[in-house]
């Protein structure tokens, strides 16, 4: 039997343990703050976000990871290993 593997985005917002028990691969949506591109969950913490909205200064912009980043997820290291997707 063939196995099927889960892509989703970092906006689905799963908890951890499910992530874990159902392997499912993470990619993390991009965010544009202040003229920098930043992967959700690994370059830039949620509470950095969250504090940097709360200032402001910035009006944050998101954009979905290309399709070829999600191509190549489900190859890649477990969904706890940041993705080696970049913003362009």
């Amino acid at each position: 039997m063939k196995r099927v593997v889960v892509v989703t985005d970092s906006n689905a917002a799963l908890p951890e343990r499910l992530v874990q028990e159902l392997d499912i691969r993470v990619v993390p949506v991009l965010l544009h703050l202040d003229g920098h591109s930043f992967r959700d969950g690994v370059d830039l913490a949620p509470g950095e976000f969250y504090r940097l909205l709360r200032s402001g200064r910035h009006v944050p912009r998101t954009s979905a990871p290309s399709v070829g980043c999600l191509r190549r997820r489900p190859a890649k290291r477990r969904a706890s290993s940041p993705s080696t997707c970049r913003p362009s």
